[in-house]
């Protein structure tokens, strides 16, 4: 009997966009639309398939214990006193980059000992988001997960409210007049100002992120390709390799330009149409670098698979 509480959970974590967000879609023009969908999706993606990954999470680990030991090493071994707390702030510090350091490591310990609990997951949302039914998988485990990893989700936004408090604080204390600290306390000055600057990087990447996405979307999913915890979701390289090409011209029905890159097609161009509806085409580069990190259409989510090889003929065959 499948967990009805666990399939609309499920559903609302991998559909694009908050309802009412996806409300609103309705009064855009399908141009803009298609595009906003197309990277609402790729935030899922993300977040499902790249913030739980053990290449993201390990650098993350491992940039935390960096820290910590650079915070030790200066408040052990390096001058500390002038006249401004800036070793509280590098104590403070410390203390979150331990505690970062150790939910991450946590977290990295239950996705490895629920390795296969994981992927039925991850199987069982493709499952969803293909319209499938049960396919027999252990949902009471899946449901276990799920709160684990709210758990630690929670843990780790009350980390971030510690760490931004902490963020402010020493931002006001080495942007104060009068300081000595460059000249009593050096290496302390400076590394306070690391910290600062790694704050602003911190609070950077999403957006710049963000920005990316919009007007640089195939640059996006090269970094998402990277980090992603698995190199193949649902569509293999041969089959990818497969797909068949078309040329573009003006009387196809659908948008004028690449859901994906936001670029306008011109006459022959070369592109990808997917089976799941006819005015589902990309420029075939976008679509290939997007299969290689999400097995299903940018648009409405359905599976890429064997079937989409036999819609026509490939134009770079010929």
């Amino acid at each position: 009997m499948i967990n009805n509480n666990l399939n609309q959970d499920l559903r609302n974590s991998i559909l694009p966009g908050s309802p009412s967000l996806r409300r609103n879609q309705s009064i855009l023009p399908i141009q803009n639309r298609d595009s906003l969908v197309v990277r609402q999706n790729l935030a899922s993606e993300v977040g499902h398939n790249v913030y739980d990954s053990v290449n993201y999470l390990t650098s993350c680990i491992s940039i935390s214990v960096i820290k910590v030991i650079i915070s030790i090493g200066v408040l052990l071994f390096a001058e500390t006193r002038c006249n401004k707390p800036l070793a509280d702030f590098i104590f403070y510090m410390a203390i979150h980059d331990t505690l970062n350091a150790a939910l991450l490591l946590l977290q990295l310990y239950i996705l490895i000992a629920n390795h296969d609990t994981v992927q039925a997951r991850e199987a069982y949302l493709e499952a969803l988001d293909g319209g499938g039914d049960d396919i027999g998988i252990p949902l009471r485990d899946i449901e276990a997960l799920e709160v684990k990893l709210k758990g630690l989700r929670v843990l780790a936004f009350l980390l971030n409210i510690y760490y931004s408090l902490t963020f402010i604080y020493g931002q006001i204390l080495y942007f104060q007049q009068d300081s000595d600290c460059a000249i009593e306390a050096p290496v302390l000055d400076k590394v306070t100002l690391v910290y600062i600057l790694l704050g602003y990087i911190y609070i950077g990447i999403p957006l710049l992120f963000a920005v990316l996405a919009c007007v640089c979307l195939p640059f996006v999913l090269v970094g998402v390709y990277f980090f992603s915890k698995k190199k193949q979701v649902g569509v293999k390289e041969d089959v990818i390799n497969k797909l068949p090409v078309i040329r573009y011209n003006s009387n196809l029905t659908g948008n004028t330009e690449c859901s994906i890159c936001m670029l306008e097609y011109k006459e022959g161009d070369k592109l990808i149409q997917l089976k799941c509806s006819p005015m589902h085409y990309f420029h075939e580069d976008c679509l290939k670098k997007w299969l290689r990190i999400n097995g299903l259409c940018p648009i409405c989510r359905a599976k890429v698979g064997d079937e989409d090889i036999e819609l026509g003929v490939n134009v770079n065959q010929h």
